[in-house]
């Protein structure tokens, strides 16, 4: 039922827009889960990882591509969905 919904949701977006659906396991930790998302994006993972630095670069995408200045020159959306979110602690 739930993957299915979020399965569709992620079929009916635009061109523009940028999806990350990334479907938990037990026991991941935050850092795994956020190289995920940045791999998911495209975005280069410096090669200190840590969750601060793994943010930061999430947060500046999100800033550059996706901010409400910049929002004439992109319609599109960004989506993270969040499979089996039971798994988080």
């Amino acid at each position: 039922g739930k993957t299915r919904i979020a399965h569709a949701l992620a079929d009916s977006l635009e061109e523009q827009d940028e999806l990350c659906f990334l479907a938990l396991s037990p026991g991941q930790t935050l850092e795994q889960i956020l190289v995920a998302i940045a791999e998911s994006f495209n975005l280069e993972i410096p090669a200190a990882v840590s969750v601060e630095n793994l943010l930061t670069i999430i947060e500046q995408h999100i800033a550059d591509n996706f901010s409400s200045e910049s929002e004439e020159e992109n319609d599109g959306l960004i989506l993270l969905i969040i499979d089996n979110a039971e798994h988080l602690d």
